[in-house]
């Protein structure tokens, strides 16, 4: 029996049970207000990511519809570029990422930018119709325009299941033209 013998617990120790309970209680409040540590308010990350939601919205679509094509040369050049067709020419995409998981995981990446998913500085959101969101504001090196320094970026990920049952996080980072 802990403790010599007594099924007290000790002065100043809670239950593991009211432990539990808080610590769930807390991460539920977090997720409430939509807060992540280390990023920007809620409210600033998403009005700094909506001019691009609409935009991020249609190449999630693409990327998950392609994904799910189960195509037969997931690592061919042709398939990324078919992949990241919607993106290649838009000028305001500094990179773009998009990752499957689950019996084939497999990455993918529209330029030779490292991506962010790993830093800190993210933002926990939920949109109305978007649902769940990470954004995050990166400086990143723009492959584009090697010479110059690193371009700032707002940098949206959501991470979903896709029919065919694989989660696919996919991002995209914007190039912010001003502060």
């Amino acid at each position: 029996m802990p403790y010599g013998g007594d099924t007290t617990r000790p002065p100043g120790r809670l239950p593991r049970v009211a432990v539990s309970a808080l610590a769930l209680a807390c991460l539920a409040a977090t997720s409430l207000l939509g807060c992540s540590g280390g990023g920007e308010s809620p409210a600033d990350a998403l009005a700094l990511a909506e001019p691009r939601l609409g935009s991020f919205d249609e190449f999630d679509r693409w990327a998950r519809r392609t994904l799910d094509a189960d195509p037969e040369r997931p690592g061919s050049e042709a398939f990324r570029e078919l992949l990241f067709s919607p993106l290649q020419e838009e000028p305001g995409i500094a990179a773009a990422w998009v990752v499957r998981e689950g019996a084939s995981p497999r990455a993918w990446e529209l330029r030779d930018v490292p991506s962010p998913r790993m830093r800190e500085g993210w933002t926990r959101v939920r949109h109305a119709s978007l649902g769940p969101l990470r954004i995050g504001r990166f400086a990143l090196d723009d492959p584009r325009t090697p010479a110059t320094d690193p371009v700032e970026t707002v940098v949206i990920e959501r991470r979903a299941k896709s029919s065919a049952s694989a989660w696919v996080e996919v991002s995209v980072a914007y190039v912010l033209a001003g502060p």
